[in-house]
């Protein structure tokens, strides 16, 4: 028979919230329910589902660059996965976005991260939920900037867009994106304290009394 390492997982993650509850109760399953659905982000995707997601993700990182580089005065075309660098007719070389700079792994591991934060943190809903919906973009948007950055090196020596240097860069790409999570949070932080302060003037609660001094 056919086995799916990706549909044992979540079976597995089903069979251990199933135990909790009835070893230990409801409310146990309520502290727990959480931890245990997180271990979710530790599941292996079957290869036809990663497949499918990486080369869809390759195709929007290949294009966003080329589109960035363009910008950037840079003539590239995108053919694929592939992105072609010239110079007028001068051909200077392709550089390709294999599976590996899809940004698939950088996505699960960032939403893995935004996911904990979002948990952690005491928001509102609606914050909550923003956070989380934001994580893909924010995810997506960093590894562009990463394959961008690449195709620049490349131009300048085709050697740092491959082999460790390549992968340095990959990991340095997360510190943009949790300094953009980080903002987006502190953005919303700052929304929502101006809601409640408004909503203390017009109840007259105490914490909206100016002090002494101060006019209204």
């Amino acid at each position: 028979p056919v086995r799916s390492i990706m549909f044992q997982g979540y079976t597995m993650i089903v069979e251990i919230l199933g135990l909790v509850l009835l070893m230990l109760g409801p409310k146990v399953l309520k502290l727990t329910a959480f931890p245990v659905a997180y271990l979710v982000f530790g599941i292996k995707f079957s290869s036809r589902v990663w497949n499918v997601i990486a080369w869809r993700m390759q195709l929007i990182a290949a294009k966003s660059a080329v589109v960035l580089m363009t910008l950037f005065g840079v003539d590239a075309e995108v053919k694929g996965s592939t992105i072609e660098l010239w110079r007028g007719a001068e051909y200077l070389g392709a550089l390709n976005v294999a599976e590996a700079c899809s940004g698939l792994r950088m996505l699960i591991a960032f939403s893995a991260l935004g996911v904990a934060i979002v948990y952690l943190v005491p928001r509102p809903w609606w914050a909550r939920l923003t956070l989380l919906v934001l994580t893909v973009p924010i995810a997506i948007a960093v590894n562009v900037l990463r394959v961008t950055i690449t195709g620049f090196l490349h131009l300048v020596n085709p050697e740092l867009s491959a082999g460790d240097f390549h992968t340095l860069i990959g990991m340095l790409m997360v510190f943009p994106a949790v300094a953009l999570f980080l903002l987006v949070g502190w953005v919303l932080d700052h929304l929502f304290v101006a809601e409640e302060d408004d909503a203390a003037a017009a109840d007259g609660r105490p914490d909206a009394v100016p002090p002494p001094g101060e006019a209204r």
